[in-house]
């Protein structure tokens, strides 16, 4: 596992930032970054030229050039000659209090920036079946069942922001420039800029996989960028990773299920999280049976009379449960 290490902002970064090229360990700390009104004044001014410029050349600023941005302003006339007699130093005293202050304030004013008000979320929520949910950004979203969203009508923040307060989502988001995707979910922070991943919240803890691209995982105490097929699970704000293969783990979103010499047991657990059906085995020793199939947007009665047809088995359907019987295997 690899921590994030400290990354120092600079012009380049926020080209990469602004042009959607950033990594995401970049990104997030470009983020951190912006909490500073300094830093956001900076950023703002340098967004701006860079977007009228129309090119990828760094504008440059310096002390300098807001100095001779304020003294324009003053227009403080040039002083004239020392008169002979001797006068006091008291006026000049007050004009330099009155420079200073006016200066303090001039600054103040250009790097305070407006308190956003609170982003108002809407809420999507699944019991005992999926939903699929096209974001304003074009991102989709596949809720599994009994799980819970939460997300704005519109991205209007410097990210894209949404909240995953319990279950499991898959997630396929869009690349946009200068706008990381970021999940909340249970303390965890998931960070992307254009990739397919699934998260599952859980009482025990958080599991994140990501189908494609990169994504940064960060907890209140730990952090670790995770590639294709990798999976990370957070448990009190620790987080391992692992690389084993993640089968039918978010076939529910994909609608494809891929068995190759599973047991009957692992098929029926696939065909649990995917449909909501549920199966029993009148005799045990049927976990044991093995099968290799590949299924598409296949209709459940489909998939199990194939599964029954294979292994010689007898299906008995009640509603939404299925039983299976047959001889046992070895």
């Amino acid at each position: 596992m690899s921590h994030m290490n400290k990354i120092e902002i600079n012009d380049d970064v926020i080209v990469r930032y602004l042009t959607g090229n950033a990594e995401p360990e970049e990104a997030m700390a470009v983020m951190d970054w912006l909490k500073s009104s300094e830093n956001n004044e900076h950023f703002r001014q340098f967004e701006e030229t860079w977007l009228k410029s129309g090119e990828l050349e760094r504008p440059q600023f310096s002390k300098q050039d807001a100095w001779k941005r304020v003294s324009s302003e003053m227009h403080v006339p040039e002083a004239g000659p020392i008169p002979a007699k001797r006068t006091s130093l008291w006026p000049w005293g007050v004009a330099a209090i009155f420079i200073v202050l006016a200066l303090s304030a001039y600054f103040l004013f250009q790097t305070t920036t407006p308190v956003e008000e609170p982003v108002q979320l809407g809420k999507a929520a699944t019991t005992d079946s999926f939903r699929f949910i096209e974001l304003s950004d074009r991102s989709a979203v596949t809720l599994h069942r009994n799980s819970e969203l939460q997300y704005p009508d519109k991205f209007e923040a410097s990210d894209r922001r949404v909240l995953l307060t319990k279950g499991e989502a898959f997630f396929n988001i869009t690349s946009q420039s200068g706008k990381p995707f970021v999940v909340e979910a249970e303390g965890v922070t998931i960070t992307v800029l254009g990739t397919e991943f699934n998260v599952q919240v859980e009482e025990s803890g958080t599991t994140v996989h990501v189908r494609e691209g990169r994504v940064l995982v960060r907890s209140a105490s730990d952090s670790v960028t995770l590639s294709t097929g990798l999976t990370a699970t957070v448990m009190n704000g620790n987080i391992a990773v692992t690389d084993v293969p993640a089968g039918n783990l978010y076939s529910y979103a994909t609608q494809r299920l891929v068995f190759d010499d599973a047991t009957l047991a692992q098929v029926i657990h696939d065909l649990e999280d995917c449909y909501p059906y549920t199966f029993e085995l009148r005799n045990p020793s049927l976990e044991n049976c093995r099968i290799t199939a590949n299924f598409y947007k296949d209709d459940i009665d489909k998939i199990v009379n194939l599964v029954a047809e294979t292994l010689n088995l007898t299906v008995l359907k009640n509603g939404r449960h299925f039983t299976l019987e047959g001889e046992g295997c070895l």
